[in-house]
């Protein structure tokens, strides 16, 4: 990598969270309004007088910041609050942003190289405190929140889920490094402790997503947290058809012309994706570890001097990058140009692997009859070759239970709850039954055998098991819940009912099953049969 993990914002210790605890509070007490503000965010949002205090704000300058510490916990606030004000309680979603919000917050953006608007980093990388300083940090016990938008235990755990999975990614660059040295010195036996340490880091992925059910009801995130995490992006059916308005941002343009001002102001209304795990760096450094392509690019590569066909291409989880801060993105962007993994894999395992070029698919065919004389055409013993590839292909299975466990996760938390809504209240909370102790790695090891996965199911599965902590099916429905007549005073941006004819939309905008087992699928693909 051409620059250290330091100048990246990244670490081994803590991944891409931050390596010191956030601030609790701005430094300077210039900032005072904000943190007067973010301080009673709850209460002001119950009382209805959100708005109006935002509007009553100075506009503050950024000068007085100083330090990353202090622009991190800027950006953090000023970020819960644009959401909060376009998206205010019991209040139609508002397209006009004041310049006491949309000028700091354009610019602390412009700092960090990053899309205004609530992000990943926000409420996961930057959102967190510790309870013990002497506990580790890992243990979700450990961990609190700094900012929420509902004060609700159901909102600080969706976060602080998500944050633990960061932390336990700091393993993963870890692994990363090693990796990448193995592959410089041609040093199979360091690559294969690489590829095995990931495949440990995913599978604590799934345990600690598996957490999710614990403590965060499926009722509270789909209609009361979920709402503000929503983008201005595709909301054409909430009243945002253009988008949202930064104002004052188009007086700060030294690009403008001479334009009328209604005609500047179209030009800085903004359509923007909401808060998204697609926005994770650590999930997007795994791929371009194993080389899992999910979108076109530039670049050539060559096989034994043959170029390959490339993945037909998914520009969304590209796009994703705009929401990361600038110095992740330039980590992830170094990253592809150094980190040739699978391209080794397939070179060095030429004797009991088929390379197959003539379309696209970035799986190789194990050889039916592997010739057992001790001649080979690779660098390697066969036995050595074998065990790479087992070692690459155990790695991609890892990662799919990962994924098939996410999509159990959306279709729980998101779906479920949009279309049961079409017969019963949505003041009828869906209980989730206690589940009994799950020996995790049995289940997780169980899942990724080389033969194969299991296809997930419409329950809650752990790494391809069906468990207990299965949504209710429709005659469970009509035995536990009372009818009632569809019930839309609930309906607020993306929490709302969801009727036969549509699709259920992530906060990003897109499908949010179809693009989760599009991405599935394509890492199912990757494996080096």
């Amino acid at each position: 990598m051409p620059q250290s993990l330091k100048e990246y914002d990244v670490s081994e210790s803590f991944g891409f969270l931050s390596d010191d605890v956030p601030l609790k509070r701005l430094e300077d007490e210039y900032y005072e309004p904000w943190e007067l503000i973010i301080s009673d965010f709850v209460n002001y949002q119950l009382s209805g007088r959100f708005r109006e205090k935002i509007l009553e704000l100075p506009i503050l300058s950024l000068d007085r910041l100083k330090t990353l510490p202090n622009y991190k916990r800027a950006y953090t606030a000023l970020s819960f609050m644009v959401n909060g004000y376009v998206w205010c309680l019991h209040e139609k979603p508002e397209e006009r942003l004041p310049k006491s919000l949309a000028i700091p917050f354009s610019q602390i953006s412009e700092y960090f190289d990053i899309s205004p608007i609530t992000t990943n980093a926000a409420v996961v990388l930057w959102n967190w405190k510790t309870l013990d300083k002497r506990d580790d940090m890992m243990n979700l016990n450990n961990l609190a929140t700094i900012f929420s938008f509902t004060g609700s235990p159901d909102e600080a755990w969706f976060y602080l889920v998500s944050t633990a999975i960061e932390c336990r990614g700091g393993e993963a660059i870890k692994c990363s490094r090693k990796i990448l040295n193995s592959i410089h010195n041609n040093n199979p036996d360091g690559i294969i402790e690489g590829i095995d340490g990931l495949s440990g880091v995913i599978k604590d992925f799934i345990k600690l997503l598996s957490r999710m059910y614990e403590r965060n009801d499926p009722h509270m995130f789909y209609w009361k947290t979920r709402p503000y995490l929503a983008g201005w992006e595709n909301m054409e059916s909430a009243g945002l058809k253009n988008g949202v308005l930064y104002e004052g941002t188009y007086e700060l343009d030294t690009t403008k012309d001479a334009a009328s001002q209604h005609e500047q102001e179209m030009k800085h209304y903004k359509k923007l994706s909401g808060g998204s795990a697609a926005q994770s760096s650590i999930l997007q450094v795994i791929d371009i570890i194993l080389g899992i392509r999910h979108y076109n690019d530039d670049d050539t590569d060559e096989q034994n001097g043959t170029e390959t066909v490339k993945a037909p291409g998914n520009p969304y989880l590209l796009r994703m990058r705009d929401y990361m801060p600038g110095q992740h993105r330039k980590f992830l962007i170094d990253l592809e140009r150094v980190c040739k993994l699978r391209e080794y894999v397939i070179v060095n395992t030429i004797d009991v692997s088929n390379v197959n070029n003539e379309k696209f698919s970035e799986s190789i065919e194990v050889l039916d009859n592997i010739n057992e004389s001790k001649t080979t055409k690779g660098q390697f013993s066969k036995e050595k070759q074998k065990e790479l590839l087992k070692s690459y292909n155990k790695c991609v299975s890892t990662l799919k239970a990962f994924r098939d466990s996410h999509i159990t996760l959306v279709r729980t938390y998101i779906v479920d709850p949009a279309i049961k809504s079409r017969n019963s209240t949505p003041a009828v909370s869906p209980k989730i039954p206690a589940k009994p102790p799950i020996d995790f790695e049995a289940e997780t090891n169980k899942s990724v055998e080389q033969n194969g996965i299991k296809p997930e199911t419409n329950g809650i599965h752990l790494n391809g098991k069906e468990s207990d902590l299965k949504p209710l099916n429709g005659t469970d429905r009509a035995k536990s819940e009372p009818k009632a007549q569809n019930n839309r005073s609930f309906e607020h941006g993306l929490a709302k009912v969801v009727e036969d004819n549509e699709t259920v939309l992530g906060t990003g905008g897109t499908d949010a099953i179809g693009f989760l087992k599009k991405i599935r699928d394509e890492t199912t693909e990757s494996r080096l049969k």
